[in-house]
């Protein structure tokens, strides 16, 4: 969705997990109640704060109404601060490992519970010859 108008203010937001803590830019439009992010992870989320204020006429392409509201391409005064193709390049490289990774990782892991369970629950169904000898010297008298 295109998103044109006068930035209200550009401000930093922050997101946390369970390791870290990131900070990125957000941009609020006079007349809308929305913010739109541009990421930590995006390329050189520093560029917004450095070059756009409350006040610059901007455009931008955003995935609203119903996604993130993510940055995905800025023009200031028609000038380009954030291309499309960078935004992309970067989300695609991100979301391109990360299904692998954590299929492999539970694969591997799958394999390492059965081999362990495997492990400590292995007995013989059937006797062995060291099973045989220790049964008929204790039948022996």
């Amino acid at each position: 969705m295109q998103i044109e108008g006068t930035v209200g203010s550009v401000f930093s937001e922050s997101r946390k997990n369970r390791y870290s803590t990131a900070t990125f830019p957000a941009i609020r439009i006079v007349g809308r109640t929305a913010t739109y992010r541009y990421l930590d992870w995006f390329p050189d989320p520093d560029r917004i704060h450095r070059l756009v204020e409350a006040g610059d006429k901007v455009r931008f392409l955003s995935d609203t109404p119903d996604g993130n509201r993510w940055i995905w391409h800025l023009e200031k005064d028609g000038k380009v601060i954030v291309s499309y193709d960078e935004v992309f390049a970067a989300v695609r490289s991100n979301r391109g490992i990360d299904p692998y990774l954590a299929a492999g990782l539970l694969v591997a892991g799958l394999i390492g519970s059965w081999f362990y369970v495997r492990s400590k629950l292995r007995r013989p169904v059937f006797p062995t010859t060291q099973d045989d000898s220790i049964l008929q010297n204790r039948s022996t008298p």
